[in-house]
C-alpha cells in the first residue's frame, strides 16, 4: 500500500510539474525559424513543442534552437509606423564582414563609382576603355575594340555590355523600389509634434490616439482598426488622398503579426494609384507588396527580410538574406527582377527585359557590393551571363582604378554559369503585373482626417530623408543615344574592323 501511494504521489508531481510548464500561446506568440518552432514567453522568444492544444517549454532545445529563437524581434517592437525601416535599405553591407573578406581573391583596386556618378559621368568612361564607342560610332573601329564592345575575355579589357547591364539592373531593381516607397517616408515622418506645431497638420475630423499626433499610426486597442485619410496639399500640383488601414491589436493576434497596414494613394477619380500591404510577422520578418502606376507605367515590387533593433529603430537583418522582386511594364518596355541579398554582402539578380519587338533579354548577375541603400551603393567585382535570342555568352569584371574591366577569372564566373535559362522557372514567363483585387476606395470613411501642408518648411527634412535615397532620372544608363547608335552600327562596322 506504501508503494502504491508513492507512485500516485510521484504520479501527481509529475502532471504539476508538466502543467506548470504547460502555455496557451496565441497566433502572433508564435514564429518559426528554419524547423524551430519559437514561442514568446514572457519577455522572450523561447524554443517550444505543441502538446495537445497547448504549448511547453522545450527544455531539451539545442543550443542551435535556443540560438534561432533568441534572434527573432521581439514581441512589440513594431508598435507604430515610425519604427518601419526604409525599403530601399533593404541593401547593405553586413558590417561584421570583414575587409579580408570583402576583397576575395579578385583585383580590384580603386573606388567604384555610386549608381549617381556612373548616370552623372556617363556609362561610357565607365564600362568600356578609351577609344572603343569612338571606334565604332566612326566606323573604323579596330578589330580590339569590337571585341570588347559587348564583352570581352581578356584580362583588362572593357567590361563593356555585360558590366552595364550587371550594375544596371541591380539598380533599377532598388530604385524602383525606393520610388515604391516614397509617399509612404513622409506618411511615417510627418506624424510629429514639431511638425504639427510648426502648422504643417491640420485636424479635420476625429482625434489623435491618446490626444497626441505621434499615436496616429501606432497599433489600435481591441478589435478594430483604424483607417486614417490624409489630404496632402502641394500647391501648384495639387493635392492627393492618401488612406493608411493599421490593423487592430486583435487583429494581428488573428494573422500572427505584430503590425500590418494597408496604403492607398488617390489622385483625383475613384481609382487608386498607388496600393500596398505591409506586415511585420511574430518573429520580425518584413513583408511588403505594392503596385501602382504612373505616367511611365505600371510598377509592382515586394520585399521579404528580417529586422532588428538599432538605435530604437527597426532596420533589415543584414546577416540574414534579404529578397526583393520587382515588375516594370511600360509602353515600350517590361522587365522584371528578382535580386537576393546576403550577409557575404553579395547581391544576385535575375531579370528577364522586353524592349519593343526586339528578342527578351534573359540575364543573372552575382556582385559583391559596398554602401547601404541606393544613393551609396557600389560594385566591386561580379559576373554575368545572359541569353538574347539564341545566343548566350558569359562573361566576369572587375573595378580597376578608372573602369569596370573584364576579369575572366573572377570567383563568381563559375556562379553565374550554371545558371540554366531554359529550365529556371524565373525564365519561364514574360514579365506581368497581378490585378489588385482589394476592396480599396478613393472615398473610404475614415476615423481620423487630416490635411498636410507639404510646402510648410517642416516637411523640408522629411522631404530631405525621403528623396535622400532616391535617384533623379533614368537608371537605365546602358541605352544612352551614343551607345544606341553604337549598337546599330556595330554589325555592319565590326564585320569588317580596321
Amino acid at each position: 500500500m506504501k508503494q502504491i501511494a508513492l507512485l500516485i504521489v510521484l504520479s501527481l508531481i509529475v502532471v504539476s510539474g508538466s502543467s506548470a510548464q504547460s502555455i496557451s500561446l496565441k497566433k502572433n506568440q508564435l514564429a518559426k525559424v528554419a524547423k524551430v518552432t519559437c514561442g514568446f514567453v514572457k519577455t522572450k522568444w523561447q524554443p517550444v513543442k505543441k502538446v495537445s492544444k497547448n504549448f511547453l517549454i522545450d527544455k531539451k532545445a539545442s543550443v542551435a534552437s535556443k540560438k534561432a529563437c533568441s534572434s527573432l524581434l521581439k514581441l512589440g517592437a513594431a508598435n507604430n509606423l515610425s519604427k518601419f525601416p526604409d525599403t530601399s535599405r533593404v541593401i547593405k553591407v553586413n558590417a561584421k564582414t570583414t575587409a579580408k573578406e570583402l576583397a576575395g581573391i579578385s583585383s580590384v583596386s580603386g573606388t567604384p563609382p555610386t549608381l549617381s556618378e556612373i548616370r552623372t559621368n556617363g556609362a561610357i568612361q565607365t564600362f568600356w576603355r578609351s577609344g572603343v564607342i569612338s571606334g565604332i560610332l566612326s566606323g573604323t573601329p579596330s578589330q580590339d575594340q569590337c571585341n570588347e564592345f559587348y564583352s570581352s575575355n581578356t584580362d583588362g579589357a572593357s567590361g563593356g555590355f555585360s558590366a552595364c547591364y550587371l550594375t544596371q539592373g541591380v539598380g533599377y531593381s532598388v530604385s524602383e523600389i525606393a520610388r515604391a516607397g516614397t509617399t509612404l517616408c513622409y506618411m511615417k515622418n510627418f506624424p510629429k509634434r514639431e511638425v504639427s506645431d510648426a502648422g504643417a497638420v491640420e485636424l479635420v475630423s476625429g482625434s489623435f490616439p491618446g490626444g497626441n499626433i505621434e499615436n496616429l499610426f501606432s497599433v489600435p486597442s481591441g478589435s478594430q482598426a483604424r483607417v486614417v485619410k490624409v489630404v496632402a496639399n502641394q500647391g501648384s500640383e495639387g493635392s492627393s488622398d492618401i488612406y493608411l488601414r493599421v490593423n487592430s491589436v486583435r487583429q494581428n493576434e488573428a494573422s500572427g503579426d505584430q503590425y500590418k497596414y494597408e496604403f492607398w494613394a488617390c489622385e483625383g477619380g475613384t481609382t487608386p494609384q498607388e496600393h500596398e500591404t505591409t506586415r511585420i510577422t511574430a518573429g520580425g520578418e518584413f513583408i511588403t507588396k505594392s503596385v501602382g502606376r504612373s505616367d511611365d507605367g505600371n510598377f509592382g515590387s515586394s520585399v521579404r527580410g528580417f529586422l532588428i533593433r538599432e538605435a530604437g529603430k527597426l532596420v533589415f537583418d543584414a546577416s540574414r538574406d534579404r529578397i526583393a522582386e520587382t515588375v516594370g511594364i511600360g509602353s515600350n518596355s517590361n522587365r522584371k527582377s528578382l535580386i537576393t541579398i546576403n550577409s557575404s554582402n553579395e547581391v544576385s539578380s535575375k531579370s528577364y527585359d522586353v524592349f519593343g519587338s526586339s528578342e527578351p533579354r534573359k540575364s543573372y548577375s552575382v556582385a559583391s557590393f559596398l554602401g547601404s541603400g541606393l544613393s551609396s551603393l557600389r560594385f566591386l567585382e561580379g559576373a554575368y551571363s545572359e541569353r538574347q535570342g539564341d545566343g548566350n555568352f558569359s562573361s566576369a569584371i572587375e573595378y580597376r582604378d578608372s573602369l569596370y574591366a573584364s576579369a575572366p577569372n573572377n570567383q563568381y564566373l563559375e556562379t553565374v554559369d550554371r545558371v540554366n535559362f531554359a529550365t529556371d522557372s524565373f525564365y519561364a514567363s514574360a514579365p506581368t503585373l497581378g490585378d489588385d483585387d482589394s476592396n480599396i476606395s478613393c472615398s473610404a470613411t475614415a476615423d481620423v482626417v487630416i490635411k498636410l501642408d507639404m510646402e510648410n518648411e517642416a516637411m523640408r527634412s522629411v522631404a530631405s530623408e525621403c528623396e535622400g535615397d532616391r535617384i533623379d532620372g533614368s537608371i537605365d544608363f546602358c541605352r544612352s543615344t551614343d551607345l544606341q547608335t553604337a549598337q546599330d552600327n556595330f554589325r555592319s562596322v565590326c564585320s569588317n574592323p580596321s
